[in-house]
């Protein structure tokens, strides 16, 4: 494997900029990478010192296949795939919220579509006296929209406020059982 263009960011305890690694490129050989055109600054003590190296060992856990499993998005992965990828993160100390997302999104999915199932019995069964089936239809693509742009917007809420990803499962499932206890109240009404 090759990259060109290497940007390496090291941050302390308190995720705070440690060490900025610059590199015109870097090669996989004999197991591990070295970076070649190598700019590096260390910050602290209120001070940045540079050095430039014309070669430097990286230690890390990223090979070259991992590397291109990082290139596919993660909702397109399979789910042995995104774990391990997953771990790889977690185990470098590296933000994995993505892969946790889809990770956890994926492991909702049936879930979620048997919730879905259970949601639609009130509507198919319903009384078709009082309302006729274009309106049991409506109602249903409706609830399938709503529920499609409300997990769309959670999946998006859990970045942005940092929520544990594993409430990208469990929303579904609880926006589903809210649902059908509302419509339950409101068959019985």
């Amino acid at each position: 494997g090759r990259l060109e263009g290497v940007y390496i960011y090291e941050l302390d305890g308190f995720r705070r900029l440690k060490r900025m690694t610059l590199a015109r490129s870097g090669a996989f050989e004999e197991g591990r990478w070295t970076l070649h055109g190598v700019r590096q600054s260390t910050f602290g003590g209120g001070r940045v010192s540079t050095r430039t190296m014309e070669a430097l060992a990286w230690e890390t856990v990223v090979d070259p296949a991992m590397l291109s499993v990082a290139l596919i998005k993660p909702r397109l992965q399979p789910l042995w795939e995104i774990h391990a990828h997953l771990q790889a993160l977690r185990a470098g100390g590296q933000r994995a919220v993505e892969y946790a997302l889809a990770f956890w999104s994926k492991l909702a999915t049936p879930v979620t579509m048997m919730a879905m199932l259970l949601l639609a019995v009130p509507l198919v069964t319903g009384s078709h006296r009082r309302v006729n089936v274009s309106q049991h239809i409506l109602m249903g693509a409706v609830l399938g929209a709503a529920f499609y742009l409300a997990s769309k917007g959670f999946y998006y809420a859990v970045i942005v406020f940092d929520l544990p990803a594993v409430s990208v499962a469990l929303f579904p499932v609880a926006a589903f059982v809210l649902a059908m206890l509302v419509l339950a109240r409101a068959r019985r009404l």
